[in-house]
């Protein structure tokens, strides 16, 4: 019985000390200007969008440790840019949400010594570029038509069914890898899960390798340069692009 009363006095005391602690620091830290940071308060997957909901205020006493957490961690102010961008990390409840999260390196253009990027432009009506990442294999279907009008041909009750001559006269160029589309080096995804942005996406970047002759020129491989020919015969017109299951990374 003794030794029971003794665990229950160690205990209280033990709850004692915390709030009288608690206190203490309160009554230090209660005129003592904060900053607020923005903190998660719940767990939160990569990937998922952190709603406004998802934050919470973390006061800091305002000093000059707390000016230099400026630089690396999001005021809560500032909730408003932050929310409904996708996390690019995993949260646990009561992390910060950090500067660094959103700061994706630029993705560089990283060629082979044998390696060029050759750039073609294609009809915008035919391709969606959000469909497609540097990395992803396409072939361009170029049309070998001479830009004539396809004849009539009569059917039995006379009416008159035009000849599809692209289906008979394309040919299939790739397949290619892409190294950028427009200004895109990246997926899609991550650019928009930072809020960025690009342009001239219609102008796919290929990679091709650049071979020497016997003379000692550099040339690039036939079929860049076949597709090269059929892009001039054709005047780069109704060019259209298949896109081929992607590799695994």
């Amino acid at each position: 019985m003794k030794g029971s009363l003794g665990i229950i006095v160690a205990v209280f005391l033990g709850a004692l000390a915390l709030v009288l602690n608690w206190y203490y620091l309160y009554s230090k830290t209660r005129g003592i200007a904060t900053v607020q940071f923005i903190g998660v308060n719940q767990p939160v997957a990569a990937g998922e969008v952190l709603r406004e909901e998802f934050f919470e205020p973390v006061p800091v006493p305002n000093d000059q440790v707390t000016n230099n957490l400026r630089n690396y961690a999001y005021l809560y102010s500032d909730r408003s840019t932050v929310a409904n961008i996708k996390a690019t990390r995993d949260y646990e409840k009561n992390d910060l949400v950090l500067r660094s999260d959103y700061r994706t390196p630029q993705p560089e253009l990283n060629l082979a010594e044998n390696e060029r990027v050759l750039l073609i432009s294609v009809d915008s009506r035919n391709f969606v570029p959000a469909l497609v990442d540097p990395g992803d294999l396409v072939t361009f279907v170029i049309p070998l038509s001479d830009g004539r009008s396809p004849t009539p041909a009569s059917t039995a009750d006379g009416s008159d069914v035009r000849e599809d001559v692209l289906l008979e006269g394309n040919e299939m160029i790739g397949p290619f890898v892409v190294a950028s589309l427009g200004s895109r080096l990246g997926s899609a995804q991550v650019m928009r899960a930072n809020r960025g942005s690009s342009s001239q996406e219609k102008i796919v970047g290929i990679r091709v390798k650049a071979e020497t002759d016997r003379l000692g020129r550099k040339l690039l491989e036939p079929s860049a340069m076949r597709l090269l020919e059929l892009l001039e015969k054709s005047g780069g017109r109704n060019i259209q692009i298949v896109l081929h299951p992607r590799p695994e990374r």
